[in-house]
């Protein structure tokens, strides 16, 4: 079951076309609920939605009060509130063997402040509002940011004929190696993924990709800044 304190059963939140995870699925797999075996390794927006809406009958405009584990049962105890009839105070409570946050660390659009911005003439759109490049076909598209997202936007630009400058470009790396740090300190597996990026991937500089001279694990614990995983693009 999904708690959500919001109704989102329009489609209007479901992100752009082309989405794909960002991290090999076996790593965003719910407990005891695993991704059939035909869906790829980055599965798309599409398996990803129908194998969420199989598993899970989800709740909407439930504002989550409390969760904590009952130790003597082994089971969570959520306390909701109970939105959907605009009165407040109606509080419903669930119990789960698991519980899973999804506290949205990326949820909050956010459109930097740039000097002409308030005099430009043309679109400005987050991504969380964008769908398909095909609207900017033949056209100059200036992306900011290169997380995940960022470089998937500026495929998605790319493949319908737009033409995008990009800002902020930090890495691509391979992300499957942080089982590695199971067993060796957390510099020894950065140089091994640098290596391996470099000797997969190539000199990506030519590309206007630019990387780092530190590993993707230190950039993510010293800037907060999530490496970008390339799904197959290069």
């Amino acid at each position: 079951m999904g708690l959500l304190d919001t109704d989102l059963q329009g489609h209007n939140h479901r992100a752009y076309d082309r989405q794909k995870l960002h991290l090999p699925k076996d790593f965003c797999e719910l407990p005891l609920m695993g991704f059939p075996p035909n869906f790829l390794l980055y599965p798309t927006k599409q398996q990803f939605i129908s194998h969420i809406e199989s598993e899970i009958s989800p709740e909407f405009n439930r504002l989550v009060k409390s969760a904590s584990y009952d130790p003597v049962c082994g089971f969570w105890r959520v306390k909701t509130e109970d939105l959907s009839n605009g009165f407040l105070g109606n509080f419903v409570g669930y119990i789960g063997k698991w519980l899973v946050v999804a506290t949205g660390e990326n949820a909050e659009a956010l459109i930097p402040e740039m000097d002409g911005l308030s005099t430009f003439l043309g679109p400005v759109l987050h991504k969380s509002v964008h769908k398909t490049g095909e609207e900017f076909k033949e056209q100059k598209v200036l992306v900011v940011g290169c997380g995940n997202s960022g470089m998937e936007v500026c495929l998605d630009l790319c493949s319908h004929g737009a033409h995008f400058t990009q800002r902020d470009v930090w890495d691509i790396h391979l992300w499957r190696a942080m089982s590695l740090l199971k067993l060796f300190p957390f510099r020894v597996v950065d140089k091994f993924l640098l290596v391996m990026a470099y000797l997969i991937l190539g000199r990506t500089d030519k590309y206007g990709l630019a990387r780092p001279t530190i590993g993707p694990i230190e950039l993510k614990n010293g800037s907060g800044k999530t490496p970008v995983v390339d799904v197959g693009a290069l």
